[in-house]
């Protein structure tokens, strides 16, 4: 027999029905859609719970609305069923979100980028000269993290010394940040950037164009001011270029000048890199200037000048047997010229060099401060480093004095007076590497500066003035005639360390005349040990300007 459902029953079932409706509208509504943010880049190992939401045409969620979500390529990100993704390889997906039950809801996608390990996302500016600064924005651009950024052919200059990393986040700075470098030469007019990391090795796929002059071109002939340089100065990537068209001077050369507005200790370093120390020389004068008509320097008169082959008093070069003479000075890779209290006034520093064939590049850092390759301590004879700032030994200076840089040179000063005096002076050192060299000059200005004596052997830790026989060696005091002098004291080779200078004087014997100098300057033979003091020098130099760190 076959029953009917009673009319309270078949009534309850079409109210459920009803209610089952309006709490899930039909799976085939087309009054829903679904709701998905906008995701984020990513980077490896990041985990992001995705947030889809299946909502009516008001915009009010459904309370229900289970949403399904699947990757494109689970190499790069996975999602489980809870709708917790993954970042598991670089590269890009897409992540459909798909409403469960409601088969006409439309799914929505939204991509999603895993950021890799290295990456160069811009590099700003794209025109720049050599000593100018880029900018990589990327990730991955931590130093620590890096070997080198290649601009073309060249490296920009220490990472660890030279570059300035900042993190967008500092919490995670091997993810997103900024790398500035320096641009150097030889990098090619048109040039690739690229890193080289622990993490692999990237190419930016714009192009810089570098144009082949640095920063402070035109500076041959004509000074370029840097200013009062209230922090100082630092640029590892200058470049020496080949000659200019114009060819007005034999050799290249860059000309800067700074301001001391007031007494101000200046040490001035130049290194350069990949060149022979005999390529490139350096000095500093308290005026300088070119002559067109000659087609030369001139140091301004009045001026010094201090640096290897260009000592100059009062614009004077000293003289020897009437022609322009210059103390025998070894050159160095790196230029280290350190001046105590300088005061207030404009001062120069010219680099000269043999042309390359190609732009070479060299570093040049200006301290606020007295500096030394060793970290020795200025003597209480500083500043002395040119002649008008010359120390008094009249009465004679047994103090301990040194040798702070390769190209430290001490002036002294005294008087002889009227009717003559016989002079003996003694430099010593405890450093059995310092062979301390003297030049004794008769201050004649503003006609001449002669070398009268000296004292330049070789081999030994101790030197002297004296009166000397035939064969070289001290008879006695030596005897000078009336007049002002100048003493010259510094180490042939550069080599730092210790002395001890003493002088004294007493009345000539009656009748004695002076005698020329019969020593030699022993060129030849201190040339066997120059090579290898230079090596050590120019390391110790390169250690004073790395002390700049961050610009």
């Amino acid at each position: 027999m076959h029953r009917t459902l009673k009319p309270a029953v078949a009534a309850a079932a079409v109210v459920l029905a009803a209610i089952s409706a309006c709490v899930n509208p039909t799976e085939r509504s087309n009054q829903l859609s679904i709701e998905f943010p906008d995701l984020p880049d990513l980077f490896l190992k990041d985990s992001l719970q995705l947030d889809a939401r299946l909502v009516d045409d008001a915009g009010s969620e459904i309370d229900n609305g289970l949403i399904d979500y699947t990757s494109s390529d689970p190499t790069v990100v996975s999602v489980d069923a809870f709708g917790m993704l993954l970042a598991v390889g670089a590269g890009t997906a897409t992540i459909t979100a798909d409403a469960r039950l409601y088969e006409n809801t439309d799914p929505t996608a939204q991509a999603v980028t895993v950021r890799g390990l290295l990456e160069i996302d811009s590099v700003r500016p794209l025109q720049v000269r050599f000593g100018d600064v880029i900018t990589l924005y990327g990730v991955g651009l931590d130093p620590d993290s890096l070997f080198l950024v290649g601009i073309g052919d060249a490296s920009a200059p220490d990472l660890g010394d030279f570059a300035l990393y900042v993190p967008a986040d500092p919490a995670f700075p091997n993810r997103l940040g900024e790398l500035t470098v320096w641009v150097p030469p030889p990098a090619n007019p048109i040039s690739t950037i690229s890193v080289l990391g622990f993490n692999g090795v990237r190419v930016h796929d714009e192009d810089l164009r570098v144009f082949q002059f640095d920063l402070y071109e035109a500076n041959d002939t004509t000074a370029r001011d840097l200013g009062t340089l209230p922090t100082g100065f630092l640029n590892p990537a200058l470049a020496f270029e080949t000659r200019r068209r114009d060819e007005l001077i034999p050799l290249g050369s860059d000309w800067y000048q700074f301001r001391n507005t007031t007494v101000q200790s200046r040490t001035l370093v130049v290194f350069a890199t990949g060149l022979n120390p005999s390529d490139f020389s350096v000095f500093m004068s308290s005026g300088l200037g070119w002559s067109t008509a000659q087609g030369e320097f001139n140091v301004s008169a009045g001026s010094w000048s201090v640096g290897p082959g260009a000592y100059f008093c009062d614009a004077l070069s000293m003289t020897l047997s009437g022609e322009p003479f210059q103390p025998l000075e070894e050159r160095f890779p790196a230029a280290v010229i350190a001046l105590d209290n300088l005061a207030p006034g404009t001062y120069n520093f010219l680099t000269v060099f043999q042309s390359p064939g190609e732009p070479q590049p060299y570093e040049v850092a200006i301290f606020n401060q007295y500096l030394s390759i060793d970290g020795t301590a200025k003597d209480p004879a500083e500043e002395n480093d040119f002649c008008s700032a010359a120390k008094d030994i009249n009465a004679g200076l047994g103090v301990q004095l040194t040798i702070d840089n390769p190209h430290d040179i001490d002036w002294f000063k005294f008087t002889v007076p009227a009717g003559g005096q016989s002079v003996d002076i003694r430099v010593a050192s405890p450093d059995t590497l310092v062979d301390v060299d003297l030049y004794l000059v008769a201050d004649q200005r503003p006609a001449d500066l002669p070398v009268v004596d000296f004292s330049t052997e070789f081999g030994t830790n101790t030197d002297r003035i004296c009166a000397r026989d035939l064969n070289g060696n001290c008879t006695g005091p030596l005897p000078l005639l009336p007049g002002d002098y100048f003493l010259v004291a510094f180490d042939f080779a550069g080599e730092t360390g210790s002395y001890t200078l003493s002088a004294a004087f007493t009345a000539p014997p009656p009748g004695i005349v002076r005698a020329p100098p019969v020593q030699a300057l022993d060129a030849d033979l201190r040339a066997s040990v120059i090579q290898k003091r230079a090596a050590k020098g120019g390391a110790e130099a390169r250690s004073i300007l790395r002390s700049a760190g961050q610009r």
